[in-house]
């Protein structure tokens, strides 16, 4: 389990990369978790960690004794993947007089009814993935007040077992890469010290009584250090400091690891107290003050340092991603340089797009890749970028309208190399976006077969789908209702060449069409109508009511009006049969209706 603060995004602060590295990033203490993603086309890291060093003696009280030890130092060489999250923990200096526990797992100095507590350990600093470790620089052990008798030393921190002194009943032994390290072994303090355990250092041993000492905090490490031991009363047995905890270089992905520990404190009477130097203090990424270990002050803090090479990286985007046919979206390829140091300049690359894709009629192609040209011709197949400069630790973009008629999934890919720079090399990976582009909407027509009809007489209702695309429409639906007076004839005679089910009911207004396909030309639904009353009858169908499975609908709306007569009785008896006939045609002319009844004129007897 990790130990610290929750996780926090520091910022970190540049340096000068070593040579064959354009970046350089350096991590330093923040007192919680700090994360970091991998960037777009970095593979390696060279990682170097430096461990806390452990507080120093407490001069008001006796200047004749060791210092903390230094910290450790662990490096190499990670193999990472872009978007990998890594985690971050940079030790915490160990304190003078401190009976609490650094971040990073340095060991609380012991407590002290007399006022001289221990010092407390220095914290580990490691890399994580999630909480698996993949490389600590342990941090040195913590000195105790006044400690001198036997010449105990606070153990320096790091390499695969820290540093521990000759003295194991005075002082912690030093974390290893299977266990922590012992405490002291002098039992007759008031609380024993503590041995260290896997990413803790032990705590000193608590003092009671008149002129008590307390003992020193065990570093933090993969394991830390165990706790040094007290002084009751002025007298033997004495304290003694805390170990070293270990460092580790064991992660999954680490090559040509190293680790290194730093010195134990020294200093014991007639010399005054010197802090243990941090591990590779050499180095040209060290900062002067890491992992030191305190002579009379707090150790110095830890240090991570993460050193990359970043080749360029493009990505596509759609905006929209899902267009109507014939549509526009913007086309963005964007281009990213992780590099801390230069700009990437000369970025030039050409994005062919798939077949049924290509420029709209008006395309604006525009970059903010400083100096770069732009070529995406009204029409073509494809977008051209040259003379472009990516910014350092930024990216810049190339944008243009396209637009398609080919319903489907549009997939625009952009292969790995395809983007090259004049100083950063060709894009490590390549880019992929999917453009949607919908059918061709359906549209739709009413009509009346006749357009009028006599009261109580049946008419054809069609509703007519037509499809304009290249690819049958499925799913097909629509729902219209009758006017009222209007109603379905009975049998309704429904039929239709559009599959799917259809619902008229006779005698009800309501019809619907579910799960049809409309073929790449037309189909209807057709049922028959009737109408008890005079008048013109309206049946439409909305701008919408017509939808697909693909997500298309009509655009615009449908309707037609079926006109209604009265109908005309003839009564025939035999006279003036003429007379009548020429009334009903006058009457059919002016758009009446005739009915001839037929009436047998009855004999005399």
């Amino acid at each position: 389990m990790l130990l610290g603060a929750p996780a926090a995004q520091a910022a970190p602060a540049s340096c000068t990369p070593q040579t064959g590295f354009a970046s350089c990033l350096r991590f330093g203490y923040t007192g919680a978790d700090q994360t970091f993603t991998v960037p777009p086309g970095v593979s390696r890291y060279r990682v170097q960690a430096w461990g806390a060093g452990g507080g120093g003696a407490n001069l008001d009280y006796y200047p004749y004794q060791t210092g903390g030890g230094g910290g450790g130092y662990t490096a190499g060489y990670l193999a990472v993947t872009p978007g990998e999250r890594l985690t971050l923990r940079v030790g915490e200096g160990g304190k003078v007089n401190s009976a609490s526990s650094t971040y990073g797992g340095g060991g609380a100095g012991g407590s002290a009814a007399d006022g001289q507590v221990g010092a407390s350990g220095g914290g580990y600093s490691g890399l994580f993935a999630a909480t698996r470790p993949i490389l600590v620089a342990g941090g040195g052990g913590g000195t105790s007040p006044g400690a001198d008798t036997n010449d105990p030393a606070s153990g320096g921190g790091g390499g695969l077992i820290g540093g521990q002194d000759g003295v194991p009943s005075q002082s912690g032994r030093a974390g290893t890469q299977t266990s922590g390290g012992a405490a002291a072994t002098d039992p007759t303090c008031a609380a024993a010290a503590r041995a260290g355990s896997r990413l803790h250092g032990g705590a000193g041993a608590a003092a009671s009584g008149s002129g008590g000492e307390a003992g020193g905090g065990g570093g933090g490490g993969y394991f830390g250090g165990g706790g040094g031991a007290c002084q009751q009363n002025g007298s033997a047995p004495y304290n003694g400091d805390g170990g070293g905890g270990s460092g580790y270089l064991g992660g999954a992905g680490l090559t040509a690891a190293t680790t290194a520990q730093g010195d134990d404190g020294s200093g014991t009477f007639p010399a005054v107290s010197v802090g243990g130097g941090a591990a590779a203090s050499g180095d040209s990424e060290y900062v002067a003050g890491v992992g030191q270990g305190g002579a009379f002050d707090a150790g110095g803090n830890g240090m991570i340092v993460l050193q990359y090479t970043a080749r360029p990286s493009a990505a596509l985007s759609f905006a929209p991603s899902t267009i109507a046919n014939g549509a526009a979206s913007v086309l963005t390829i964007r281009l990213t340089n992780a590099n801390t140091g230069a700009p990437f300049t000369g970025a030039a690359l050409t994005n062919t797009y798939p077949a049924g894709l290509r420029n709209a009629a008006s395309p604006r192609a525009t970059t903010t890749c400083a100096g770069g040209t732009v070529a995406a011709a009204a029409g073509a197949g494809s977008v051209t970028l040259t003379g472009g400069a990516i910014p350092a630790s930024g990216a810049c973009e190339i944008r243009v309208r396209v637009t398609s008629t080919a319903a489907g999934r549009q997939v625009d890919t952009l292969a790995a190399g395809a983007l090259t720079t004049a100083n950063g090399g060709r894009s490590a990976t390549g880019g992929r976006a999917v453009l949607r582009v919908l059918p061709v909407g359906p549209t739709v027509s009413v009509s009346f077969a006749p357009g009028s009809v006599a009261s109580g007489e049946t008419a054809t209702l069609t509703v007519r789908l037509r499809n304009p695309g290249d690819a049958a429409l499925r799913g097909a639906g629509f729902r219209t209702r009758l006017p009222a007076g209007l109603t379905f004839a009975s049998p309704a005679d429904v039929t239709t060449t559009c599959g799917g089910r259809v619902r008229a009911a006779a005698g009800g207004r309501t019809v619907t069409l579910r799960g049809g396909r409309i073929p790449t030309a037309d189909c209807s639904v057709r049922v028959a109508v009737t109408a008890g009353g005079v008048g013109s009858y309206t049946v439409a169908v909305a701008a919408g009511a017509v939808t697909t499975a693909a997500g298309v609908v009509n655009a615009h709306p449908a309707s037609d009006t079926l006109t209604v007569t009265a109908a005309v009785a003839v009564a025939s008896t035999g006279a003036d049969v003429r007379g009548q006939l020429a009334a009903a045609l006058a009457l059919l002319a002016s758009g009446g209706a005739l009915l001839l009844l037929a009436r047998r004129r009855r004999s005399r007897s």
